[in-house]
């Protein structure tokens, strides 16, 4: 039979300890896991901006899309054979008016910040 062997713990990280590269791999690491957690970081902030951009272009939107409604109730009755041309130019109108200009910014924006 084979002797088994306790090792305690603090006995273990000795023995680790007591082998030179596995200081290497330690600094090694710490300064994987700093940069890891630097640019984790500037993602993070960069992320918050982004949905803080998000939600202030929802806000916009919604209140244009009232004032469209208020618009088109105001303005025509509005029956059923009329909600297919009314659906039409709305989603006309919010793609022009959402969609277009963001678009546009992205795609100035993305050739700003290379």
């Amino acid at each position: 039979m084979y002797p088994i062997i306790i090792l305690t713990v603090l006995g273990l990280f000795t023995k680790i300890l007591s082998n030179p590269a596995t200081y290497v791999a330690l600094i090694v690491e710490f300064v994987l896991g700093l940069a890891f957690g630097y640019y984790f970081r500037k993602l993070i902030k960069a992320l918050i901006g982004l949905m803080i951009l998000g939600f202030i272009g929802m806000a916009l939107n919604y209140t244009q899309f009232i004032m469209l409604k208020d618009m088109l109730v105001e303005n025509l009755n509005i029956g059923p054979e009329t909600l297919m041309d009314i659906i039409g130019l709305t989603t006309m109108v919010l793609g022009l008016t959402v969609f277009l200009p963001l678009t546009i910014g992205l795609i100035i924006g993305f050739l700003i910040g290379r």
